[in-house]
C-alpha cells in the first residue's frame, strides 16, 4: 500500500484500499429490494460519486447553516482541538468539506509535531479529488496527508493494526445519519477498537426551531433534492435498469420536533410498481434518510451508552451547532439515572477493575508499594491485598463459607483512619504483619476472587437478597478505595501519571471569576435517606447503614453561593491573613501549585478550580468572608434540586451527573465559570457544618458493624456531593453520604458559602 505526501510535492499516489481486510461489502440489489418491503431505502446510496459532489454543493448554500457553524467553530478554536489532539493518529470519516479539515491541519502543523492525518471515503475518485484539493492548497511540512479508501465499517480492520495514539475525526453532524441508538452501536464498536486515551471529535447539529431546520434540506434553490434524488440514480444502477423513473418521484422533507429529527423521503406522484410483491401509491413515501439532532443532553447521552468519556465541547455563535471531544476512558462506568440498575452488572465489575489496575498496577512504581504517602494510612501494597481479601470474605458468607486465602483475612481485612490528633487512637483493624506478601502472590489472589465472583454473577444467585447485598457492598467499597488511593497517592512525589488518560490540566492563565452569584432557597420540608432492611429477602436498591431510613427534614429559608469556592478566592484570603500564608492546603504544593495526578500546576492556571481543603480551614475560610458553611439538610436539597432528573423518573434514587466532574470523566476538578445557575458535582465533595452522627432511625449494619458507628466521634463531619473520581453510582445516589475528620485536609473536599 502507499499513501499520499503533501511534504514537498503535490503529486497524488494512491490512497490505501484497506477494503480486502475488512468485512464490509457494498450495497447488493438484494438489500434495495429488501429495504423497499419496509418502505426505506439504504441511506449509503446518497453517496455515490456523483451524491459526494452533490452534498458538496449543499454546504456551500447559505440555507444549510450546519457547515458555516462547524467553520465558525474551528475557525476560533482550532488551535485549542489541535492541542487536545496532539501527537496522535487523525482519521477523518468521510473526505467531504476538506475546507472544514484544513483548519484542524493548519492547527496541528502550527505545533511542529510529526503527525498523520487519514481521510477515509468509499469513493475512490472522490477521495483522490478531495486530497488533490487539499494538497494544492496547503504548504504542509509536519503533517502527512493520506487516503482510505474504505467505508465506515473497515476502519475496525485498520485501527487493530495501530499502536500509536488514534483520533477520530466524525465531523459535519453525520453523527445524525444514525438513530441515536445506532450511532452509540457504532461509537462503541469504534470504541472497541481503540485504546484508552484515544479520542474522538463529533460534529452534532442541535434542535434548533424546525423552520431554521426545515429550511436546511428543503432550500429553494433545490441543492437537497437534487442531491437526494441522485440516490434513486444510484439505486437503478446498483440494480441494473431503471426500477425508478424519475418522472415518477419527488423530494420531500418535513421536521419530526418531537423525536428530534429532519426526514427525507420520496413521495410517488403516480402509482408506482416495483414488482410484483412490491408496489406504491400515488403519494406514498420511501423514507431515505434520517438527519438527527442533539441538545447537550442527547449527545451526553449518547457518549455515555457509547462507552465514552466527554473532555471538551464547542459551541458556534449562534447556538445552533456543537463540536465535542470525547475519550476512550482506562473503564466506563455507567450512570445514567434513568437505567442505573440496584446492582452493577458484570461489565461493570470488569471496567472498575481497568480502573483499579490501572491504579495500582500503573501508577505505583514498584520501590512505592511499601511506602505510605499518607502516614496515617497503610502502605499502598495493603490496599492491593485488602479489596480482594474484603470481596472474598463477603462473598464467603453466601458462598459457602470459605475464604480462598483464610491468612489474609488477618492482615487484608480492615485499614487504618486513626485520629489526626493522636494516631494512636484508631478503630479495630487489622495487623500488618512484619513481611507483606510479594505482589505477583497478591495478583494471584486477585484474580481466584475475581473469577469466584464471575461464577456467582453466573449462577444467578444475585437474584437473591444477601447475595445481592455482598455484591453491592464489594463493588462499592473497592469504588470508594480508588477514590481514597487516589488522593493518597497524589501526596507523593513517585506517583506515576496514569496512562491512557486525557491530561486535561489547564494551559492557560485562568480568568478571574466575578463573585458567585446567590440561590434563595425557601423553607421547606423534604424526604431524606431511603429504605432498604438487611435481613428482608425483599426489596429494590441497595444502601449502607447510615442512609437508612427514609425520613422527614426541614429547613428554614437560606441563600447559598451557585458554586464553591476557589483556588484563586483562598489564595486571596491566605494573602490576607499574614499568619497563615505560610499554611496552604494538602492538596497544594509548598510553593502553591495544585496537585494533579498529572503533576503539579501553577495556581494562575488553575486558579478557577474548586479548592479542596480540611473542614477547619474552610469554615476559618467562610467566616473571613462572612459566612458560613451548609448544614447537611441545607446542602441535600440544593444539590438534589439543581441535579434533578427530567419529569416522569422522579422517583430514581439518583441526580442527574451526566456531564459533571464525577465517574472519571476527567481526571481533575472541573473549572468554574461565571454564571447565576447552580454549578454542583464539580469534582470535589463539599463540607457541611453538620456533625457524622447516628439520626434517629439508624441501625448498624449487620454484616459490616463497624461502616458508620466506628466513626460517630464528634470529630468527622458530613461531606455531599462527589469527587472527579467518586463513580457515578455514589455520586449521583441522593441518599449517600460520605464524612471525613474536620481537620483531615488530604479528601478532595472543597466548600460553597450560606449566608450568615
Amino acid at each position: 500500500m502507499t499513501a499520499i505526501s503533501t511534504t514537498t510535492t503535490t503529486s497524488i499516489l494512491p490512497a490505501y484500499d484497506i477494503r480486502e481486510i475488512s468485512r464490509a461489502s457494498p450495497i447488493e440489489p438484494e438489500l434495495i429490494r429488501n429495504s423497499l418491503k419496509n418502505g426505506s431505502l439504504p441511506t449509503a446510496l446518497l453517496y455515490d460519486e456523483r451524491g459526494l459532489q452533490l452534498f458538496e454543493r449543499i454546504t456551500f448554500n447559505p440555507d444549510y447553516y450546519l457547515t458555516g457553524c462547524e467553520i465558525d467553530i474551528l475557525e476560533r478554536f482550532a488551535d485549542d482541538i489541535a492541542h487536545q489532539i496532539q501527537g496522535s493518529t487523525v482519521i477523518e470519516l468521510g473526505s467531504g468539506a476538506l475546507r472544514k479539515t484544513s483548519l484542524i491541519l493548519k492547527a496541528l502543523e502550527n505545533l511542529a509535531q510529526p503527525c498523520d492525518y487519514y481521510a477515509l471515503d468509499l469513493d475512490r475518485r472522490e477521495l483522490d479529488r478531495s486530497l488533490r484539493e487539499l494538497t494544492e492548497t496547503l504548504s504542509l511540512k509536519h503533517v502527512r496527508v493520506h487516503g482510505l479508501h474504505a467505508d465506515y465499517n473497515d476502519i475496525h480492520a485498520f485501527l487493530a493494526e495501530r499502536n500509536d495514539p488514534v483520533t477520530i475525526l466524525w465531523m459535519g453532524s453525520s453523527v445524525g445519519n444514525f438513530s441515536r441508538e445506532s450511532a452509540a452501536e457504532f461509537l462503541r464498536g469504534i470504541k472497541n477498537s481503540l485504546k484508552p486515551g484515544d479520542t474522538f471529535v463529533i460534529g452534532a447539529d442541535r434542535r434548533n426551531d424546525p423552520e431554521l431546520v426545515h429550511r436546511a434540506y428543503n432550500d429553494p434553490a433545490g441543492d437537497t433534492a437534487a442531491f437526494e434524488l441522485n440516490g434513486l440514480i444510484h439505486a437503478n444502477r446498483i440494480l441494473g435498469q431503471e426500477v425508478f423513473r424519475m418522472d415518477d418521484w419527488c423530494y420531500e422533507g418535513h421536521v419530526d420536533v418531537e423525536g428530534g429529527f429532519h426526514e427525507a423521503n420520496y413521495k410517488a406522484l403516480a402509482d408506482v410498481r416495483i414488482s410484483e410483491d412490491c408496489q406504491f401509491d400515488k403519494g406514498s413515501r420511501i423514507r431515505i434518510e434520517r438527519s438527527y439532532k442533539f441538545d447537550h443532553d442527547d449527545m451526553l447521552q449518547l457518549l455515555d451508552r457509547a462507552q465514552l468519556s466527554p473532555v471538551k465541547d464547542y459551541s458556534c455563535r449562534l447556538e445552533l451547532y456543537s463540536l465535542y471531544i470525547a475519550q476512550v476512558p482506562i473503564g466506563h462506568l455507567p450512570a445514567n439515572a434513568t437505567t442505573l440498575q440496584p446492582l452493577p452488572s458484570i461489565a461493570e465489575w470488569e471496567e472498575l477493575w481497568k480502573i483499579w489496575d490501572c491504579i495500582t498496577l500503573k501508577m505505583i512504581p514498584d520501590n512505592m508499594l511499601l511506602s505510605k504517602p499518607i502516614d496515617l494510612r497503610n502502605p499502598c501494597i495493603f490496599y492491593i491485598g485488602h479489596i480482594p481479601t474484603f470481596l472474598d470474605i463477603h462473598l464467603a458468607r453466601v458462598d459457602g463459607g470459605k475464604y480462598i486465602n483464610s491468612a489474609y483475612t488477618q492482615i487484608f481485612e480492615r485499614g487504618i483512619d486513626p485520629d489526626v490528633d493522636d494516631p494512636t487512637q484508631c478503630h479495630a483493624h487489622s495487623e500488618c504483619p512484619d513481611t507483606w506478601p510479594d505482589l505477583a502472590e497478591l495478583l494471584q489472589f486477585r484474580d481466584q476472587v475475581r473469577q469466584r465472583l464471575r461464577k456467582v454473577y453466573a449462577s444467578g444467585r444475585i437474584e437473591e437478597r444477601r447475595v445481592g447485598r455482598a455484591i453491592f457492598t464489594g463493588y462499592e467499597h473497592e469504588a470508594m478505595h480508588a477514590e481514597t488511593l487516589l488522593y493518597m497517592l497524589l501526596q507523593s512525589n513517585n506517583t506515576l501519571p496514569p496512562p491512557g488518560v486525557h491530561n486535561d490540566n489547564p494551559m492557560q492563565h485562568a480568568e478571574p471569576l466575578k463573585s458567585t452569584s446567590w440561590i434563595d432557597m425557601p423553607a421547606t420540608t423534604f424526604s431524606v435517606g431511603m429504605n432498604d432492611v438487611e435481613g428482608s429477602s425483599t426489596g429494590t436498591f441497595f444502601g449502607w447503614d447510615n442512609e437508612k431510613p427514609a425520613r422527614q427534614v426541614s429547613v428554614a429559608p437560606f441563600s447559598i453561593a451557585s458554586r464553591p469556592v476557589t483556588n484563586a478566592e483562598y489564595k486571596k484570603y491566605l494573602l490576607s491573613q499574614p499568619e497563615k500564608q505560610q499554611t496552604v492546603p494538602c492538596s497544594w504544593t509548598a510553593d502553591g501549585k495544585v496537585k494533579t495526578v498529572f503533576g503539579a500546576v501553577d495556581l494562575d492556571r488553575a486558579g478557577n478550580w474548586p479548592v479542596m481543603a480540611s473542614y477547619d480551614e474552610l469554615e476559618a475560610y467562610a467566616h473571613w468572608a462572612g459566612a458560613r458553611l451548609p448544614t447537611y439538610e441545607e446542602l441535600r436539597l440544593f444539590i438534589d434540586s439543581s441535579a434533578s432528573v427530567s419529569a416522569g423518573t422522579t422517583n430514581t434514587p439518583f441526580n442527574n451527573v451526566h456531564g459533571a466532574c464525577v465517574n472519571f470523566s476527567q481526571w481533575q476538578p472541573a473549572d468554574l465559570c461565571d454564571k447565576e445557575s447552580p454549578q454542583v458535582y464539580t469534582g470535589v465533595w463539599e463540607w457541611t457544618s453538620t456533625p457524622f452522627h447516628a439520626h434517629e432511625g439508624f441501625v448498624p449494619s449487620e454484616i459490616y458493624p463497624g461502616y458508620s458507628a466506628d466513626f460517630f466521634d464528634s470529630k468527622h463531619n458530613i461531606v455531599l456531593g462527589g469527587s472527579w473520581a467518586t463513580i457515578g453510582r455514589i455520586a449521583a445516589r441522593k441518599s449517600f453520604v460520605n464524612w471525613y475528620q474536620r481537620n483531615y485536609g488530604y479528601a478532595w473536599t472543597g466548600c460553597r458559602l450560606v449566608k450568615k
